[in-house]
């Protein structure tokens, strides 16, 4: 069955390669280029001028690119283009979206928005929502008439209605399994977290034998989601397992050998239909199971191993596309130089991280996303502050201290009438300020200012000052 709906897609390709029609949303999106989609949309405006199916992609470029800010304003009018019934159309109707389908999607977007964010819970019940409909709803994608076309083209062998609907199913399943996984484990849920990770195993064991053109068709591939929880919960050994895991029988990789020995064909399909080449969509889809790669082997001591996959992420154009993706290879790749010593190639690693966190840090339009953003991302601050104090630049070391303060504690007391109007404390807000920012109190640090030259004063980086900030604010 997974082999037919291989065909039928392929199949839908050439039927869109017929019609001629796809739009430059869809073409830059294929080919993983968020930033010039967001480009235009911001400047847009007004994200309803947008075809359906181009407003999809768009917020699903803002989410990629962590623009969360704008992400909202799109999503919050894309949702009421499903609920009216509008048609997701592309490709001159080649492909046309089901609601469930559509909602399905929609939750799986919501979801991974509050999983990035901090919000644990959400994440979990919109991630549950979207693999309940994915199990039950109607997930068609194709036209009557395209399913007619390839029914003709295969002798009748191949029904589309039916290959494509178990297609989408999958899909949309191996995401919202992979999501709510990580959003349960994150939340301390960890007997939820194992059983979704269960069912998301059982989900790869039965479709056969995985191609590994199967990602680039669904856009997820469930090994790479299978090992980031075992990442989460420091079982690497597994989770390096999971990613090279190659389950494919002769026949599978004999198709696979023909499709690589067919590259050219692949870069005129993909030209003509997307405007981008087929090694830039490989790229795009590779991409999240090559990063894990590299995060599990840093883990796992293989410090060379991790580097040179590092190295090779940064160095493409398109990573910069994926926020998380290149804040996190930067975050990586100077710890993997401290480990080696390289204290210098360390701290220039870890100030672009940090240059590359806070940008994207400034579209998020709530105090309280805020804190759940940065609170999972402080570590880095802590090591930039530790490599400055070793290489004995205390300005710089306080310079990084500071920021990081900033971002765990203005946030949540700059604007106290931002939570109700009211300008009363918050006694829960001021507990979760403090929890946030344990991460400053780890190891306690002490170095000079620079403008006391002169005497013997110091100023440690202790949480102490921070509580006594918290009053002074409070009153």
């Amino acid at each position: 069955m997974t082999e037919c709906v291989r065909v039928s897609a392929i199949l839908a390709l050439a039927a869109a390669i017929l019609v001629g029609c796809t739009s430059q949303t869809v073409r830059q999106s294929a080919g993983g280029d968020h930033a010039a989609i967001a480009e235009t949309a911001v400047r847009t405006g007004d994200y309803s001028v947008f075809e359906p199916y181009d407003h999809q992609l768009v917020c699903e470029a803002l989410l990629a690119i962590r623009r969360y800010g704008e992400f909202d304003h799109c999503f919050a009018s894309l949702k009421p283009r499903v609920e009216a019934g509008e048609e997701f159309t592309a490709a001159g109707g080649v492909y046309n979206a089901s609601r469930d389908y559509l909602n399905a999607v929609l939750d799986n977007m919501d979801a991974q928005r509050a999983l990035e964010l901090g919000n644990y819970d959400e994440a979990a019940r919109l991630a549950e929502r979207a693999y309940q409909t994915a199990q039950t709803g109607d997930l068609k994608t194709n036209s009557d008439a395209l399913a007619a076309v390839v029914g003709i083209l295969t002798l009748g062998l191949n029904d589309m209605e039916e290959t494509s609907r178990e297609w989408n199913r999958n899909g949309l399943s191996i995401e919202a399994l992979g999501t709510a996984a990580l959003a349960h484990q994150m939340g301390g849920n960890r007997s939820k977290a194992r059983q979704s990770t269960q069912e998301l195993e059982a989900l790869y064991e039965g479709l056969g034998h995985y191609s590994q053109y199967d990602s680039v068709l669904w856009n997820h591939d469930p090994r790479s989601l299978i090992a980031r929880y075992y990442h989460l919960t420091g079982d690497y050994a597994t989770a390096y397992k999971w990613l090279n895991r190659d389950d494919r029988d002769w026949f599978t990789k004999f198709g696979d050998g023909i499709g690589d020995a067919g590259a050219p064909i692949h870069e005129g399909f993909s030209l003509a239909i997307l405007g981008v080449g087929w090694g830039e969509l490989r790229y795009y889809e590779d991409l999240p199971n090559h990063m894990m790669t590299n995060r599990v082997a840093f883990e796992m001591g293989r410090l060379d191993e991790a580097r040179r996959g590092y190295d090779e992420i940064l160095a493409a154009e398109q990573t910069t596309s994926f926020a998380e993706v290149h804040f996190a290879a930067l975050y990586d790749r100077g710890r993997i130089a401290q480990r080696q010593g390289n204290r210098e190639e360390a701290i220039g690693f870890f100030a672009r991280a940090i240059d590359a966190l806070e940008a994207q840090r400034a579209s998020i339009g709530q105090d309280r996303y805020k804190l759940g953003f940065v609170e999972n991302r402080l570590a880095v601050y802590d090591d930039m502050v530790l490599a400055q104090v070793s290489a004995g630049r205390a300005d710089a070391a306080f310079e990084y201290a500071e920021r990081a303060k900033a971002r765990a504690l203005v946030d949540l007391l700059a604007d106290r009438t931002s939570f109700g109007g009211s300008a009363k404390p918050d006694r829960e807000r001021l507990r979760t300020a403090l929890t946030t920012l344990k991460a400053l109190e780890a190891r306690p640090i002490q170095v000079a200012r620079a403008d006391t030259a002169g005497d013997d004063a110091t100023r440690g980086l202790t949480i102490e000052g921070i509580r006594q900030e918290i009053r002074t604010e409070t009153g």
